[in-house]
């Protein structure tokens, strides 16, 4: 009887810890311009034209978004790639490089959105207006085995892969990226010479002003004020490509 009333108990906590994953919130995810600082509340506007008001506590992390290049790209790193096509056939809009401190960071292949106006910009397009339609695709998050050369050019549809680099092979076309994740799943992703690629490297509360261009992820209501888990600030003018 003892056993059964373990099991039970067991069996109880497992549900309870199960409901309540289920229950939490997914973080919303801003991508915008700050127009205003007062405080510790930023006001942001998004591509989409929408206001929002940030507010920075202890707990905000920060990151800066610098610059990179293809070549830049090792075995061994972990990185996040955003790319349109079906999952035999993805195609980079972007790569971002990630510090060894955020490793593992979202690993997997899920839905992915990103703004007309971020999609654009990464494929060098110009004329993205606030109401350019977003880009819908996927997230895969994972490590990088292998890598090839391509000279393909990013079609409509768009995902995201994140992993560690276990090997590149860089050439004027570009590569082909594999990349694991979920226990050993795999992806081989096609990155063109122009794709964008950046780097994220610790970033200062200081860097959040006005004029900087953000990509940030908050918790709370998507219609009122939302509180910063982290953001990652692009230097110098950038736009995040995530």
């Amino acid at each position: 009887m003892r056993k059964r009333s373990v099991a039970a108990l067991a069996v109880a906590a497992l549900i309870g810890l199960a409901v309540g994953a289920l229950a939490a919130p997914a973080p919303v995810r801003i991508r915008g311009q700050i127009q205003s600082r007062s405080g510790d509340t930023l006001n942001v506007k998004t591509y989409d034209g929408k206001a929002v008001q940030l507010a920075l506590n202890s707990q905000t992390h920060y990151e800066t978004v610098v610059p990179a290049k293809l070549t830049d790209i090792k075995s061994g790193d972990f990185v996040g790639i955003g790319a349109t096509g079906p999952e035999s056939d993805l195609n980079a809009l972007e790569v971002v490089i990630f510090p060894a401190s955020m490793r593992g960071t979202g690993e997997g292949h899920y839905g992915w959105s990103v703004p007309g106006a971020v999609a654009n910009a990464d494929q060098h397009a110009s004329g993205a207006g606030s109401g350019a339609p977003p880009v819908q695709g996927t997230m895969t998050n994972g490590t990088i085995v292998d890598a090839g050369t391509s000279t393909a050019t990013p079609p409509v549809q768009g995902t995201m892969t994140n992993g560690t680099v276990a090997g590149s092979n860089t050439q004027e076309g570009g590569q082909k990226l594999a990349v694991t994740y979920s226990n050993g799943k795999q992806s081989e992703i096609t990155v063109p010479s122009n794709a964008p690629v950046v780097r994220l490297t610790p970033g200062q509360a200081s860097e959040a002003k006005p004029g900087a261009k953000i990509f940030a992820l908050a918790s709370g209501s998507d219609g009122g004020t939302l509180t910063a888990k982290s953001i990652a600030v692009g230097k110098n003018g950038l736009m995040p490509p995530m």
